[in-house]
């Protein structure tokens, strides 16, 4: 709204004598002019004696997840809205920023992770209701929501959508109701999965099969990579790869 660009991201503090006592962080930088240039960038989390950096370090370098993991963030008029994974099952955290990213607030932990490597989403609406989705980055397993009516001050119970699922992505439309695009595993095939909740909140609609992928699951593939969005006239838009072509 401002005509600022702001962007947070992992970066890996990689100890090449001790690869396992290897940290990230969770690192936030703005740009006044378009991109052109960039502020220096904080670290909204600081692990052990992090240093700050300009731009990128090392973003997840030889394939390790260490540290923190799967940042997200959006804008809600004059805040900052951030969320991300903790690895190793320890939970999913918030925090935002009331003056443009010069500074954020204490993180904190709302909900507890299954995952092993938590990827987030957070998005949010007119009135400041914030939705966090979050799914595990490198395996098929539960996708899962928690959801705050009053800015992020007190969260719902964490709960999850599907329990053999990944790759979750969403939106709040005009009217609260939330939406969900998800891909979920049905015998030997991955499967795209849509739904959105009734006025409750707590009930769904049952959910829509858009798109058979008709490819195994595996380690290598986990779901159709797809999000979803609602533009300004309140119309629904879900991309995904479609590996059946």
């Amino acid at each position: 709204g401002n005509g600022e660009l702001y962007l947070s991201y992992i970066s890996f503090d990689m100890d090449s004598t001790d690869i396992f006592n290897s940290h990230g962080d969770v690192m936030f930088t703005r740009s006044k002019d378009g991109g052109k240039t960039w502020s220096p960038s904080i670290s909204i989390n600081p692990q052990r004696n992090w240093k700050k950096s300009s731009i990128v370090k090392t973003i997840i370098s030889g394939g390790a997840d260490f540290g923190e993991q799967g940042t997200a963030m959006c804008f809600y008029k004059n805040q900052i809205l951030i969320s991300f994974g903790s690895y190793s099952k320890k939970g999913i955290r918030f925090t935002y920023s009331s003056d443009n990213g010069e500074s954020f607030s204490k993180v904190r932990k709302i909900a507890k992770s299954n995952s092993g490597t938590p990827v987030t989403s957070i998005f949010t609406n007119d009135v400041n209701e914030i939705t966090i989705l979050w799914h595990d980055a490198h395996k098929i397993g539960s996708v899962n929501y928690i959801t705050s009516s009053d800015g992020g001050s007190s969260w719902s119970k964490s709960a999850a959508l599907a329990k053999n699922a990944s790759i979750i992505s969403g939106a709040i439309d005009s009217k609260r109701n939330i939406h969900f695009l998800w891909n979920e595993k049905e015998s030997a095939n991955v499967d795209t999965k849509y739904t959105y909740t009734k006025e409750s909140k707590v009930d769904f609609f049952t959910p829509l099969s858009l798109l058979d992928t008709k490819a195994e699951a595996s380690r290598f593939f986990i779901g159709a990579y797809q999000q979803f969005l609602i533009d300004k006239n309140n119309l629904k838009h879900a991309f995904c790869i479609d590996w059946s072509k």
